[in-house]
């Protein structure tokens, strides 16, 4: 559900800072705000058609009666579902740039003013000790600690997070319920469900120095039955596994960790592990405007198609550590092919990332602005 007042708020403002002509559709097709207030509740036809089929992830219409003007339809999406549309026209090349910071913008702004209302709603004392525990960034120690103990947890303990993703929406509330049967369930662990209804674990580790060497075994084990479990139900899931904290005061960096890997670094394995990418991490969290500083001279020159071309080539070969034969069958091409795409490339920016390693470092960084840019 998409709010009308939130939606023609966030377009005036919109507006009021760029040049951008932007509109908001519902998912049923019809304009909850747009920068021409005439058009509020009418039917956008082309947009319910995108919607209705799912396709949409890279539309885009230029305007024949002005040069270098284009259109481009972004999904909005709440809780892993599509929700709506963000429509905006403007330069093609800003557009382009711009179009991923402007839905995520608006997304977290819904997210935001959904939460606040959930939140009225928890008044036991779990709901209130989970949303202090996640949410609350002005939390006091005292406060988490005197929760926790009336609950029975302990504050100091190693746990590590593991964030469940489904490939549809359900009420898990059940079957949290049922994760007390798991054998290798410990009443230190914390199951809840996120904001979003997504299954929310902290595993208890235990204390010292051992754990660091047998976290992963433990949690490995640990997650069997609830693979089994989401499987015997149908869902299809992916686990994403966060950070070890050693007090409950950290426990929300941790679990923003684990969301990170599904929904900013959208990593699709069933299991994902969030030590094994704290290089992309690291790199992500540095403002766009810098890598902007940086790139933006190569995406206004190179084309549209050439980009696309070296962002799915080069991620796959880093993912691959720059071994061909892996990274062909990962783009299901020949080797000799990748080899000569690889080559394209060479020609293209005079670099080698196969062999020089300071080529290699500029080819990674780029491939990342371009997945942080492109639709």
């Amino acid at each position: 559900m998409i709010d009308s007042k939130l939606s023609q708020e966030f377009v005036a403002n919109l507006s009021a800072l760029h040049d951008f002509k932007a509109q908001i559709i519902d998912r049923n097709g019809f304009i909850v705000a747009s920068c021409c207030p005439q058009n509020v509740g009418n039917f956008h036809e082309e947009a319910y058609q995108m919607l209705q089929q799912n396709n949409f992830l890279a539309q885009q219409q230029s305007v024949p009666s002005e040069e270098g003007i284009a259109t481009l339809y972004v999904p909005l999406t709440q809780n892993q579902h599509v929700v709506g549309l963000l429509q905006i026209t403007g330069d093609e090349k800003t557009v382009r740039i711009y179009a991923s910071a402007v839905k995520l913008s608006l997304e977290t702004l819904m997210e935001h003013d959904l939460n606040s209302v959930k939140l009225q709603k928890y008044n036991s004392k779990t709901d209130l000790f989970i949303q202090k525990l996640l949410y609350d960034t002005q939390v006091s120690r005292s406060e988490l600690e005197s929760r926790a103990a009336s609950l029975g947890y302990a504050y100091d303990c190693l746990r590590i997070p593991v964030f469940i993703v489904t490939d549809h929406y359900s009420d898990f509330s059940s079957l949290l319920q049922q994760g007390k049967n798991n054998p290798c369930y410990h009443s230190q662990d914390i199951l809840t469900l996120s904001r979003s209804g997504n299954i929310t674990l902290f595993i208890y580790l235990g204390y010292g120095e051992d754990v660091l060497r047998t976290y992963r075994d433990t949690v490995t084990e640990y997650l069997v039955w609830w693979q089994e479990s989401l499987s015997a139900l149908g869902f299809t899931y992916w686990m994403q596994v966060g950070t070890i904290q050693s007090n409950l005061g950290y426990y929300r960096i941790a679990y923003d960790h684990a969301v990170w890997l599904h929904n900013t670094a959208r990593l699709q394995e069933s299991v994902n592990w969030f030590y094994d990418h704290t290089e992309t991490y690291l790199k992500r969290i540095v403002p766009l405007m810098e890598y902007r500083g940086i790139f933006s001279t190569f995406t206004e020159n190179l084309s549209p198609a050439f980009l696309k071309t070296f962002s799915e080539l080069i991620g796959t070969l880093a993912e691959c550590n720059y071994s061909l034969q892996p990274a062909s069958q990962k783009l299901y091409v020949h080797k000799n092919t990748l080899a000569f795409r690889i080559g394209k490339i060479k020609e293209r920016l005079n670099i080698n990332p196969m062999q020089d390693y300071r080529n290699r470092d500029f080819a990674n960084n780029f491939c990342l602005y371009l997945k942080m840019i492109l639709p």
